[in-house]
């Protein structure tokens, strides 16, 4: 299909956005009746036109992005770890003192 489907929008009223979408933020999709969608969670506004853009893409800060919130959530998940191990090494430490 490529970028043919947004010939239909290439009206002087009518604006694209070109977005980046990481594949893990993909909800659903839907194929049916006159159209196809595609649901996603999350998406990286990279730019605006009023005709369809026929480039590729091939790097962006979305993946950086992406990755700086894949960091922050794994930093935080071994923090609540820790913590959790701290305690049960204490709770541990408690009853073998008995």
């Amino acid at each position: 299909m490529g970028l043919s489907y947004i010939k239909a929008y290439d009206t002087p009223d009518r604006l694209l956005m070109n977005c980046f979408v990481d594949p893990a933020n993909i909800g659903s999709f839907y194929a049916g009746g006159d159209f196809d969608a595609l649901k996603v969670k999350e998406y990286f506004v990279h730019s605006a036109v009023f005709a369809p853009n026929k480039n590729l893409y091939r790097e962006s800060d979305y993946e950086a992005h992406t990755q700086k919130e894949w960091d922050k959530i794994r930093t935080e998940a071994i923090a609540l770890a820790e913590k959790k191990k701290a305690k049960i090494e204490k709770s541990l430490e408690e009853i073998n003192a008995l």
